[in-house]
């Protein structure tokens, strides 16, 4: 198994592979998503972006969340906000821009190219309100200080 694999699973403890080459990153809440393109560690930070960003701040139980997002941060090697994490899924989520989405991981999560600013506004005007729950996950994380330690305490601050 590549080394990159295997940190993946390091960092989402319940992930596995399946028989259809399927990376498993939670079996109860069936989510995944598909290997056969991916040849590198920058491959699976793509996959995690585009297929994994959603279920780290909404659907499911807050332990759902907490695991995604953790997980995310801590193979990507970031501690990105909540609004960070939601701009991710809201401009990246779904696989819906590819290229935009390389040009933000080699851009070392530069959120300018992804108009932050923009996504800020968009949820005030809509009314959007991130379930408190959430943030207290992240305050939580920010505060674990393994997490901190293990990932060179990279935090980005946006207010």
């Amino acid at each position: 198994m590549e080394k990159y694999i295997e940190e993946l699973i390091e960092c989402f403890p319940k992930a596995f592979i399946n028989e259809h080459n399927e990376m498993i990153i939670d079996p109860h809440q069936n989510t995944f998503f598909q290997l056969d393109d991916v040849e590198s560690r920058f491959d699976v930070e793509v996959k995690l972006l585009h297929f994994m960003s959603r279920n780290a701040i909404k659907g499911g139980h807050r332990h759902f969340n907490e695991y995604h997002f953790r997980g995310i941060c801590q193979y990507l090697e970031m501690q990105f906000t909540v609004r960070e994490m939601a701009c991710i899924y809201q401009k990246l989520g779904g696989g819906i821009k590819k290229e935009k989405t390389i040009k933000f991981i080699k851009s070392n999560y530069n959120f300018n190219l992804l108009d932050f600013d923009k996504c800020c506004e968009l949820w005030d005007e809509i009314g959007l309100h991130l379930e408190k729950d959430i943030e207290t996950i992240y305050q939580e994380m920010v505060q674990d200080w393994s997490f901190k330690s293990r990932h060179k305490g990279k935090v980005t601050n946006y207010g």
